[in-house]
């Protein structure tokens, strides 16, 4: 789930059904990439594409003002594929979004243990910008069994604090 904390959401001209089906649409096109399937039923799969659509995705959650929390915000990067543009300005108006529709940045570790990517949490550059912007970070080990609750949550919670 890429969002939690559903807020009061009636006389809302958004459907929660199009935002999730929009976003699982976009995480099959990266798992696409991912297999090595650059083209499958006549689309052509770009990482940069994927990326916009991604950060796209998102912003319409945060501006929605359905939620409260945002969970996920660069798990995009798990399997190791990156755009070729600077995701800085993206991770600015991110920042900025959160702020403004007061909404959290959650920094999970589920990346790390599960799939073995480098960071331990959210990327140096995001975290640096959300301390920056003073988005409001919560922690989570993104836990999909009991034995997995809590782990390295303790290493991401010292990052996450501000100084």
């Amino acid at each position: 789930m890429i969002c939690l904390g559903l807020k009061k959401y009636f006389g809302k001209n958004i459907i929660v059904n199009d935002i999730y089906h929009r976003y699982y649409e976009l995480i099959f096109d990266l798992v696409m990439i991912c297999l090595g399937l650059k083209k499958y039923f006549g689309k052509n799969i770009i990482v940069n594409d994927i990326y916009h659509r991604y950060y796209e995705l998102i912003f319409d959650l945060v501006k929605s003002d359905l939620f409260t929390q945002l969970a996920h915000p660069d798990t995009i990067k798990m399997f190791n594929y990156y755009p070729t543009y600077d995701l800085k300005p993206t991770y600015h108006e991110l920042a900025k979004l959160l702020v403004k529709h007061h909404v959290k940045g959650e920094c999970n570790t589920g990346c790390y243990y599960r799939y073995h990517h480098q960071d331990k949490g959210l990327s140096k550059e995001l975290l640096d910008i959300f301390k920056e912007h003073h988005v409001e970070i919560i922690t989570a080990s993104d836990a999909h069994k009991p034995a997995d609750v809590g782990t390295c949550i303790k290493d991401i919670y010292k990052l996450c604090q501000y100084d």
